[in-house]
């Protein structure tokens, strides 16, 4: 070859050399990328992300609720009766119906010689057919308080233990006082008869005491 013809293809070898290492030089830098080059792919940073990211824990203020027995005072309240001391008072029978069971002639008239010319009957002996009894019931009331008591006045056959329903009697006994209750009744000559009582109504009072109770209250 002729001097004068080598020398252009000796410039096309130069620049096809060059070329060649410049294409190859920027397929590198487009393949690899570094620490400080963020990739163009989400995926790729997402994957990049979690490697990089972990968990810890750290404090924060709450609001909770809680149950809790929570004590009071309170009052009870019941209702007692009143106390009181029931005593028979004074028990008489009195004759309601009196008959003459024995008579006997006298003498009504005498003429001039002193003899009885008129005989008439004169009672000699009387008998009772009716009594009443009267029953009195002392009711001595030891409370504090003041009430009306309601009694059911009664007779009782000594004999047979029969009794009968006489009276209602309703008494109002102040405190730390007495009261009677009175009733009486009818009966036939001959009956054993008594008086009896039952308590129909005792007045009561209201007696409170302070107890300790709990509740429960939600707190926060």
């Amino acid at each position: 070859m002729k001097k004068g013809q080598s020398a252009p293809i000796i410039i096309f070898i130069i620049i096809l050399i060059v070329g060649i290492g410049g294409f190859i030089i920027y397929n590198n830098s487009r393949s690899s990328i570094t620490g400080n080059v963020v990739a163009d792919n989400p995926q790729e940073n997402a994957v990049t992300n979690q490697k990089n990211c972990k968990e810890i824990q750290v404090p924060y203020e709450d609001t909770e609720t809680y149950t809790d027995n929570e004590p009071y005072t309170d009052k009870e309240c019941e209702n007692i009766n009143l106390k009181a001391i029931y005593e028979w008072g004074q028990i008489n029978s009195v004759c309601e119906n009196e008959i003459c069971d024995q008579t006997q002639s006298v003498c009504a008239e005498e003429n001039f010689w002193g003899n009885c010319i008129k005989f008439e009957e004169k009672c000699i002996h009387k008998a009772c057919t009716k009594y009443r009894m009267h029953c009195n019931l002392n009711i001595e009331n030891i409370d504090d308080e003041s009430g009306n008591w309601k009694i059911q006045g009664m007779s009782s056959n000594r004999n047979t233990d029969a009794t009968a329903n006489i009276k209602s009697v309703d008494v109002f006994v102040q405190a730390r006082r007495s009261a009677i209750a009175s009733w009486d009744f009818l009966y036939d000559a001959g009956e054993n008869m008594g008086c009896s009582y039952n308590l129909i109504e005792v007045p009561t009072k209201q007696v409170c005491d302070k107890v300790i109770k709990y509740k429960v209250e939600t707190k926060c």
